[in-house]
């Protein structure tokens, strides 16, 4: 249960997979789709995933080999749930960020006086 759950809260596998489900792409192809991830993060990622069952990598050619990244059945069944909590986080973003002014002016009130990050 724990490996799905690191997948779900890590933001680099969540935004590999989101530009999986476009279709299979080649790892420059995926670095250009994932803003600011640097080769390194992308290429651990990628091996995460693998290892995991989430992503298959295709070796395509025999002389100037190239890899292809492509999503398994269980990586889209993964890449619904993500749209899921997304579609979740979308409906409910105006309460959240009301709910965060609510609290941010009780405890300015209040005399408290920590800052709590944003996301």
């Amino acid at each position: 249960m724990w490996v799905a759950l690191d997948h779900l809260s890590a933001k680099w596998s969540v935004l590999v997979v989101g530009a999986l489900t476009q279709g299979g792409q080649r790892f420059n192809s995926l670095r250009r789709a994932v803003p600011g991830i640097s080769d390194r993060l992308l290429s651990v990622t990628l091996r995460r995933l693998q290892r995991d069952g989430l992503v298959a990598r295709h070796v395509l050619g025999h002389r100037a080999p190239a890899v292809r990244y492509t999503l398994t059945p269980m990586g889209f069944s993964f890449a619904q749930l993500i749209e899921s909590v997304a579609r979740w986080a979308a409906h409910h973003q105006a309460a959240i960020e009301s709910a965060r002014s609510e609290f941010e002016a009780e405890t300015s009130r209040d005399g408290e006086s920590e800052e709590w990050g944003r996301s």
